[in-house]
């Protein structure tokens, strides 16, 4: 299986990263929200010492950290971490529930839906294009489908409220 996750990130480009947040403790908060979601490794710092990690405990799928006490007024809260797009448990629930193949390419939909709600706008411009992150994506799907001899196809849904009901043969005297 840790092979089919390497190439299920290779492909995806989901790559593991590191990051850490930092906080000051007003002597209240008893949550932290960090950054990324899908984080593992996590280590807690207060003024730059290590805490043991019966002091808090971490939601490692949406990123909130739990502290058992609040931290003092003006310690300085430490979080370091790993982090990805895909957690390897649920990488590997769509590997085991699909193949490789058609998780790339349900993972790759999934971003590209996701990037679809960005838009590019120009001030003073009226022309709204997609933004580069989905078009990144797209033609990343676009190679993976011809590169990997899938049997799996990706298309466009169309409701069928708007597809095009034709009862007669289209009136062409316009082109003309």
């Amino acid at each position: 299986m840790e092979k089919d996750i390497a190439r299920f990130r290779r492909a995806v480009g989901d790559q593991v990263k590191a990051d850490q947040n930092l906080i000051l403790g007003n002597g209240k908060m008893s949550q932290m929200f960090l950054r990324h979601e899908n984080v593992w490794g996590l280590k807690i710092f207060f003024d730059q010492d290590l805490q043991p990690n019966n002091l808090y405990s971490v939601n490692a799928q949406t990123g909130v950290v739990d502290f058992v006490d609040a931290p003092d007024n003006e310690v300085e809260i430490t979080a370091t971490f790993n982090f990805s797009a895909y957690s390897d448990a649920e990488i590997t629930e769509l590997v085991t529930e699909y193949g490789v193949d058609s998780a790339i390419i349900i993972a790759l939909e999934e971003l590209l839906a996701n990037a679809s709600k960005r838009r590019d706008y120009k001030q003073a411009d009226s022309e709204v294009k997609d933004s580069q992150i989905f078009s990144n994506i797209k033609d990343i799907l676009a190679y993976y489908l011809t590169k990997s001899g899938s049997s799996v196809t990706s298309g466009k849904r169309i409701h069928e409220q708007y597809k095009v009901k034709r009862t007669q043969s289209p009136d062409l005297s316009r082109l003309i």
